[in-house]
């Protein structure tokens, strides 16, 4: 039997968590960059499924212009391409986003195949990927799988599954858009007017030599694969023009053989 002592001391308790709770999640939600929210408002919000979702690094982010396919072409698409995504995140980031919504296509630019899953550079770039998505178990296993840290691993899974670590002290760098910040209206795409030139003398695609398979994360491509027919998702490949070496040509060759033997359409 439960004295009324007892039963006070833990609905206090109960209430004492919930609001510490809640305020952690404000003060959490206050103080971090507002760079996924903006570039996800319109796809957590939509109230249909996408017909098409994008994937890939900062290529596609700036390539590919859901509106204006949605004028030219009358299909709704959501870009969820982050600059510097490994192809082993686009795996994670098609399963987290498969999970709110549905596509009847996946487009996977692979300009990134040529990089191990694990994230070796900076660890602000896990982040464009990872905080697109709230916390759950399928994310703290994309941390896990993700991130060139094993030693580490719960203060990972504490930073990317819920930002507070990382951005506790940005009291200093708050500035007007972090109280009101608009939604991105491209629907998670970005644009830039910025030209490059070629070089004068550019290598050719036609006389580049096949990339060595081996050096390639072609495992995680698989993966993809794999998870688009288990869900009854047709999977498109594309290399997008880049001012590209002669070894980025020979990854570009490679996978369009691999796309061949797969059936994919590339």
């Amino acid at each position: 039997m439960v004295i009324p002592s007892s039963k006070n001391h833990l609905t206090k308790s109960l209430l004492f968590l919930l609001i510490f709770l809640l305020c952690y999640h404000f003060i959490s939600t206050f103080l971090a960059r507002k760079d996924a929210p903006v570039k996800m408002a319109d796809f957590y919000s939509a109230q249909y499924d996408f017909d098409v979702l994008f994937f890939g690094s900062s290529h596609p982010q700036y390539a590919i212009q859901p509106m204006e396919l949605w004028q030219n072409y009358g299909f709704t698409s959501y870009n969820l391409a982050v600059p510097s995504e490994r192809i082993g995140s686009t795996y994670y980031s098609l399963r987290l986003a498969v999970q709110e919504t549905h596509p009847k296509v996946v487009v996977v630019d692979v300009f990134t195949i040529d990089r191990t899953n694990k994230n070796v550079g900076p660890r602000e770039n896990p982040h464009y990927t990872l905080d697109l998505y709230p916390a759950s178990f399928l994310k703290a296993e994309a941390i896990k799988n993700i991130l060139d840290d094993d030693k580490n691993l719960l203060a990972n899974e504490i930073e990317y599954l819920f930002n507070f670590p990382l951005y506790h002290n940005r009291w200093e760098e708050l500035t007007e858009t972090d109280f009101y910040y608009s939604k991105n209206p491209l629907k998670g795409a970005e644009t830039s007017f910025a030209v490059a030139t070629s070089p004068s003398n550019p290598p050719s695609y036609t006389a580049a030599s096949p990339a060595d398979r081996s050096l390639l994360n072609l495992a995680a491509l698989e993966d993809i694969i794999d998870f688009c027919h288990e869900n009854s998702i047709a999977l498109v490949l594309t290399y997008l023009p880049n001012i590209a070496n002669e070894k980025q040509l020979g990854v570009a060759k490679t996978i369009a053989n691999f796309a061949s033997e797969h059936h994919l359409h590339y």
